[in-house]
């Protein structure tokens, strides 16, 4: 690739880095991962999706979101209708068009509580499902000090009871896919790429090869 044709594309990154949708400094977005522990039989995806395989997901909320529940001080409940949670599993995928987070601060019995999950009923494999999601449960009571919405994702460690994923046909008591997340983490910020890729630019303009000039170098 060309020079001009490289600093073009440092050009596009700084710009998508400084466009309003993506310099929003409240906006997160959070990668979480698993193990299946279980797969209910004859559904569309039990096929090619195995007890043991790994799913990730994905989704991001503005940390500036109000309480729903402003009123009870130990239930935090946040919305996300114009968000996605997304997760995928084997070859399958599975969106939903909106989503909620639950903060959970319980004094007695001491039960702390992180819950991502549909905010609707979600279509997908032909079935409606009412319930895609996980939850993180703490039986210490130390995981959350308040029901406030974390600035980003919460430490699993703080959280050894209970990190269990689910995913539930709508009438079904029981879910069709169960696993345990093990690990939470932040994207990277596009401000974080676009000086990651105008550093690696920098770097291949500074290791031009020896005896080859400019144009109009003399």
């Amino acid at each position: 690739m060309t020079m001009p044709r490289l600093w073009t594309l440092a050009g596009i990154v700084v710009s998508l880095s400084l466009s309003p949708a993506s310099s929003r400094a409240t906006v997160v977005g959070i990668e979480f991962t698993g193990l299946l522990d279980f797969v209910e039989p004859g559904l569309p995806f039990s096929d090619a999706t195995h007890v043991g395989d790994v799913f990730r997901g994905t989704y991001s909320y503005d940390t500036s979101a109000m309480d729903t529940l402003p009123d009870n001080s130990s239930l935090g409940a946040y919305r996300f209708p114009d968000s996605a949670l997304s997760v995928e599993f084997g070859p399958f995928g599975i969106s939903t068009a909106g989503f909620g987070i639950t903060v959970y601060n319980v004094h007695s019995p001491l039960v702390d509580r992180y819950s991502v999950f549909a905010s609707s009923g979600v279509s997908a494999f032909d079935l409606l499902w009412r319930e895609l999601g996980f939850t993180l449960a703490d039986t210490t009571g130390t995981a959350f000090t308040s029901d406030a919405l974390p600035l980003g994702p919460p430490d699993l460690q703080d959280f050894q009871f209970e990190r269990v994923f689910l995913l539930t046909q709508a009438g079904a008591r029981d879910p069709s896919l169960r696993g345990t997340v093990t690990s939470l983490a932040t994207f990277p910020e596009p401000a974080t790429f676009s000086l990651v890729a105008i550093g690696a630019l920098y770097t291949l303009k500074r290791k031009r090869p020896v005896g080859i000039r400019p144009p109009n170098a003399h």
